[in-house]
């Protein structure tokens, strides 16, 4: 059973539990989201839900999940990871890594006053960034290495996300096309925003990396003038704009900017795709070597100053909707691990067995010691008789002298011989006194004893 949360989400598909809104697009909606695992594992996500009325769409469907295969190639800091892509209960989730930080459009036009324009290093910076991100799209390959030519199409302010770490990421590849795509784009859906498309994207559709880059060098004037490089009340107009206006650099508007800057963003503004940049890097490099560029502790504090509020606020839901109130039940895996530790207990009994073995041998050793002294006691006291010690020392000749004595008692004429049957063990003394080498016998229990005379 799951405990009631503050913040409840307003919907759980699959691990996934999502949670409020944090901003609306014409495909869908993006939300906070948190990923939920067993043992208390959990990640805050971004999770982008296509809308209800274009889920039921087929070919939307397909463009989503087209989306979620393409971007998941795209592996850099400056472009926002692809985690997931979830298909079920009738949704379509797109699960992307959440970065805290706000949109270059909020920055641009919310909370940066009418007229004020980002510092100019700050802009290379972002600018710079950008471009990065977009080559890496550009020249992303698939499993087999194959490339996959990816053009974003809809670069925009509205899909750059400045992070509170002072980093400018892309995002949004969701009107991307490939080459290799398996559903392409129908002709004749414009995709984009007209402001920022190259005006080979209007006229036949045909675009390439030459195009993202202009749509970035228009992002650049933009921010360096603080003003919108086309404007006009209707798409025909503005069309009419992008085609035929004559385009001037951020220095008309901005005198402070110098003629080296102002030659690299009207290069990327070419109509001509061919004068442009050819690669997003190329025009990066340029920029950071004209320079100055500023650091990215640079970007966050001006992130910080700019977008207090907003990070302010977006921190607040984000813990209000992540937040338990109450810890939830202890997953199964976590009550394992204390059944593991206390198994091993019965280990430790062996070395206590060992002191029952251990006075085993110790009593053996006593009682084998009062047995080695019950045997030498009796044989000590009669050390004075000698003929005691030669029966001691050599119990294998007392019959040899006895036997001549019954021999005597019958029959007295071989008596004579008795004599020297009497001197033999006299003459076996000798070695006896040579035998204290080693000074011990072993009795027929292994037990040494020592020998008498040797004491």
């Amino acid at each position: 059973m799951r405990a009631q949360r503050q913040g409840a989400p307003e919907r759980r598909i699959g691990r996934y539990e999502i949670f409020g809104e944090l901003a609306s697009g014409g495909m869908g909606a993006v939300h906070f989201g948190r990923i939920v695992g067993d043992a208390g594992f959990a990640r805050v996500v971004a999770i982008k839900r296509l809308h209800p009325q274009y889920s039921r769409e087929a070919s939307f469907v397909e463009m989503f999940v087209d989306e979620a295969r393409l971007a998941a190639q795209i592996h850099h800091p400056n472009v926002i990871a692809t985690l997931d892509a979830v298909a079920e209960d009738g949704e379509l989730l797109l699960v992307m890594e959440y970065v805290a930080g706000a949109s270059l459009a909020s920055l641009l036009r919310t909370y940066l006053p009418r007229g004020a324009r980002v510092p100019p290093k700050i802009a290379l910076r972002l600018a710079s960034d950008v471009l990065y991100g977009l080559h890496a799209a550009h020249t992303a390959t698939n499993e087999d290495g194959a490339p996959l030519q990816i053009v974003h199409r809809d670069v925009s302010p509205q899909n750059i996300l400045v992070g509170s770490d002072g980093l400018a990421r892309i995002l949004d590849f969701g009107i991307a096309k490939a080459a290799n795509r398996l559903h392409a784009t129908t002709g004749d859906q414009i995709k984009g925003k007209l402001a920022y498309m190259a005006p080979e994207q209007l006229l036949d559709g045909e675009v390439g990396p030459q195009t993202d880059v202009y749509a970035a060098s228009v992002v650049l004037w933009e921010c360096l003038t603080g003003e919108r490089l086309f404007a006009a009340s209707n798409s025909g107009a503005m069309m009419a704009k992008v085609l035929e206006a004559p385009v001037l650099g951020p220095r008309s508007r901005v005198p402070e900017i110098d003629e080296g800057l102002d030659a690299l963003v009207l290069r990327g503004l070419a109509r001509d795709p061919a004068a442009r940049f050819q690669t997003a890097r190329e025009m990066a490099n340029a920029l950071e070597t004209h320079g100055p560029v500023a650091l990215a502790s640079e970007v966050a504090e001006w992130v910080e100053e700019v977008a207090a509020g907003q990070l302010a606020e977006r921190a607040e839901r984000l813990a209000t909707a992540t937040a338990t109130a109450v810890t939830r039940e202890t997953p199964k895996p976590l009550r394992d691990p204390p059944v593991e530790l206390a198994a091993p207990s019965p280990v430790a009994s062996p070395p206590r067995a060992k002191w029952p073995l251990r006075l085993a041998v110790v009593v053996a050793l006593l009682v084998g010691l009062a047995v080695a002294g019950a045997r030498l006691m009796p044989r000590s006291t009669p050390i004075a008789a000698p003929s005691s010690s030669v029966a001691a020392v050599a119990p294998a000749a007392s019959p040899a002298v006895s036997l001549p004595e019954r021999a005597s008692s019958s029959a007295p004429a071989p008596s004579a011989p008795a004599p020297a049957s009497a001197r033999a063990p006299a003459t076996r003394l000798k070695p006896a006194k040579r035998s204290c080498d080693p000074p011990y016998i072993e009795d027929a229990t292994g037990i040494r004893v020592v020998k008498p005379e040797c004491l």
